[in-house]
């Protein structure tokens, strides 16, 4: 059962549009993309091989992309979090297609690219055993003790290789290519006889992290490394992402392609108030969505259901739930 779905992350979604916003958007922003989307697509596969191996089930528990607090002050990220009766799976996903080098002897992990120069990259299964240590600390807090949570992280791309260097068993039990998981979690799940959450429990655990999450707060371009002098204004088009939709009606036109959209401001809105500020005036929305008529911009924002204070021309409107996603 699904409580959190694979959806594209915000940290894509609002990059994109950065991208479509800057007259020369630089490189090193088309490369984040690009690693962000390869990312996000070695996560959709890995639930395509989820559902074949018919891991989702009445009593099994999905979330995706979750980000929960940790002591107060910091967030942990997980990938992939499943819940079963008999135990929790952390599937943290990689999808480089690099040497993943192990030596735990030596409490040694290098990450080399198909030449063997070194790559930047933190130890997967160290990465995946202090997520299990958080969660497992976040669920005590919840009222579940003694629950056995397994970390592992999922390789995506075949061509990468692990070379365990001391004790290759512990290795390969902990980071492995996806048609390996449906294996190593039926084993898990045989060899531990440990009582089981009850699915009402266990369903209110999920929908409890799922409300815990806390999708990322950044300062978007100081983020990105933009200056928000050269982000330009106006409605993207959903069709061709060509910016600069124009107003007819009680829609949005676009002159590139032709594509009609009723609801194309809404993206806007949540640009504006993750690359400027989170309030929005009337004339600061006219010039944003690039409108003469502050009556039509009224209309517009009274429809986005926006939080507001003040009155008339001193009205300021602030994100609700729907626009900070």
């Amino acid at each position: 059962m699904f409580i959190k779905n694979v959806e594209k992350p915000i940290t894509i979604a609002l990059l994109e549009a950065l991208i479509y916003r800057l007259k020369q958007p630089p490189p090193r922003l088309e490369a984040m993309l690009k690693g962000l989307n390869q990312g996000f697509r070695a996560e959709r596969e890995l639930l395509y091989y989820l559902e074949r191996a018919r891991v989702f089930k009445e009593d099994v528990f999905l979330l995706h992309d979750l980000r929960l607090p940790a002591n107060g002050s910091t967030f942990f990220q997980i990938d992939f979090l499943l819940l079963t009766p008999l135990c929790a799976f952390i599937l943290e996903v990689k999808s480089q297609p690099h040497y993943f080098i192990f030596n735990p002897a030596a409490n040694q992990f290098r990450l080399e690219n198909n030449a063997g120069n070194l790559v930047s990259g933190n130890d997967p299964i160290a990465q995946v055993e202090e997520q299990v240590d958080q969660l497992r600390w976040w669920i005590a807090e919840y009222g579940i003790n003694h629950y056995p949570i397994y970390g592992i992280a999922a390789l995506a791309n075949p061509r990468s290789t692990v070379i365990a260097k001391s004790n290759p068993e512990q290795i390969h039990q902990k980071i492995m290519h996806f048609p390996y998981l449906k294996k190593r979690m039926k084993i898990i799940q045989t060899e531990d006889p440990k009582s089981k959450v009850s699915i009402p429990h266990l369903k209110r655990l999920a929908h409890a992290l799922a409300n815990a999450h806390c999708p990322p707060r950044y300062n978007w371009c100081e983020y990105f490394e933009v200056n928000t002098k050269d982000i330009q204004p106006g409605v993207i088009c959903p069709n061709c992402f060509r910016i600069g939709m124009q107003r007819k009606r009680y829609s949005w036109y676009c002159n590139s392609c032709h594509h009609i959209s009723k609801n194309a401001h809404h993206d806007a809105f949540r640009d504006f108030f993750s690359f400027f500020k989170p309030s929005i005036t009337n004339k600061e929305a006219r010039w944003w969505l690039q409108l003469d008529n502050r009556f039509t911009t009224h209309a517009i924002l009274k429809n986005m259901n926006l939080e507001s204070s003040g009155e008339t021309r001193g009205r300021v409107y602030y994100p609700n739930l729907q626009t900070r996603r």
